[in-house]
């Protein structure tokens, strides 16, 4: 494929919202729950890894697209509004989610009307325009002198229909050629709406969950901490009492 249509094709599919992959996220524990029971929803639920493709043209980057995200569980993220329940709405990453589908809604819009203006344009040109040009006006001339006469045809407003079916048909091609290239500026647009969601996604996600350094930390040390003797008490006295009833 042409290197310069390869991403404008993505982008355009992105547009369409065709391109991307949807999936659906399990329930959060809610703020109030455990702290172990919130660490583990991050940890499964924050994002880990992810790709990013960058064309070239000539050797020189034109465009970086971002493809996917990895989240802890091994879920692959490709359209940042997945992400809403797992983020208040008032969040960084919830307010980039909000532009973004505004952002797609109104770029969807001002297509389909660009296009079926476009179309419309055509349709007018053609419609009007080929009767005026196909037109004729006959008129009956007699013969003289012993010859028979003849009808005389001409179209009197072939003029006007040429112009009428040029003009239609240039404004809609013209609108059809430019149709690609405004959605490929507004899905740039929105690629940076997408790009900033994905990556404030972790800090939303962690006051989603009412999680701070200081708890999380409480946490890691927790599970890194050496066990006491208190809490061998009761696995040793189950031994004993298994000794016992031998």
């Amino acid at each position: 494929m042409n290197r310069t249509l390869a991403p404008l094709l993505t982008l355009l599919l992105a547009a369409s919202g065709c391109a991307y992959n949807r999936v659906a996220l399990g329930p959060l524990p809610s703020q109030d729950a455990p702290l172990p029971v919130r660490v583990k929803a991050f940890k499964k639920y924050a994002i880990q890894n992810g790709q990013q493709t960058t064309y070239l043209r000539n050797g020189v980057p034109q465009n970086t697209h971002l493809d996917f995200v990895l989240l802890g569980d091994g879920t692959r993220v490709e359209d940042p509004r997945d992400l809403a329940p797992a983020v208040e709405s008032d969040s960084a990453t919830g307010r980039f989610i909000t532009k973004l589908e505004a952002d797609m809604a109104s770029a969807k819009k001002a297509s389909t009307i660009l296009a079926l203006t476009s179309v419309a344009l055509i349709g007018v040109g053609l419609g009007i325009g080929l009767p005026l040009l196909l037109g004729r006006s006959c008129s009956y001339v007699p013969g003289t002198r012993g010859s028979s006469g003849y009808e005389n045809c001409y179209a009197p407003n072939a003029g006007l229909g040429a112009v009428v079916v040029a003009a239609g048909a240039g404004l809609g091609y013209i609108g059809l050629n430019i149709w690609p290239f405004l959605a490929f500026a507004a899905e740039r647009g929105n690629q940076q709406d997408r790009a900033s969601a994905f990556m404030m996604y972790n800090q939303s996600l962690r006051e989603r969950l009412a999680l701070d350094d200081e708890s999380l930390e409480q946490e890691r040390d927790a599970k890194s901490r050496p066990v006491g003797p208190s809490a061998l008490l009761i696995p040793a006295a189950t031994l004993w009492l298994a000794h016992l009833t031998r």
